[in-house]
C-alpha cells in the first residue's frame, strides 16, 4: 500500500468517525471569512499586508463589541460575556413601556381635540 492510498484510507475512515463535525466546523470558518472579506477587506481595498491587518482588527472589534447579535437578543457579544444581558433587557423593557404611555397619552389628546372622548366611567367610547 503506498503513501496515497494510505492517506485517502486514513481520510476516509477520519469522515466515517465523525460525521458531519468536519464539515459544520469547515462551514462556520468558511462562512467568517467570506463576512470579512465581504465587509472588511475588498470594500477598503488595502495595498499592504498591515492595512488589511488593521481592517480585520477593526472588523473583529465591531463584531465583538459594537454589532448586536440575533442570537444573543440582539446584544453585543462582549457585554453577553460580561453579564450585563439582564440589565440591558431591564432598560429595554423600561423604555418600551415608557413609549407606549406616551402613545396612549398622545392617542387620547388627540380624541379630545377631536371630541370623540366622552367622559364615561368605562373609558374612551367612539
Amino acid at each position: 500500500m503506498g503513501p496515497a492510498t494510505k492517506l485517502m484510507t486514513k481520510a476516509a475512515w477520519h469522515a466515517r468517525s465523525a460525521p458531519g463535525v468536519v464539515e459544520k466546523s469547515n462551514r462556520k470558518l468558511e462562512r467568517w471569512h467570506y463576512s470579512v472579506n465581504g465587509e472588511a477587506i475588498r470594500p477598503a481595498c488595502p495595498t499592504s499586508l498591515e492595512q488589511t491587518r488593521h481592517l480585520v482588527a477593526e472588523y473583529m472589534q465591531h463584531e465583538s463589541c459594537v454589532r448586536l447579535h440575533s442570537a444573543l437578543s440582539y446584544i453585543a457579544p462582549m457585554d453577553f460575556l460580561n453579564g450585563l444581558a439582564p440589565q440591558i433587557w431591564a432598560e429595554r423593557n423600561r423604555r418600551l413601556e415608557q413609549a407606549r404611555s406616551q402613545r396612549a397619552k398622545r392617542h387620547l389628546s388627540i380624541a379630545l381635540c377631536q371630541g370623540e372622548v366622552r367622559s364615561s366611567p368605562t373609558g374612551p367610547q367612539p
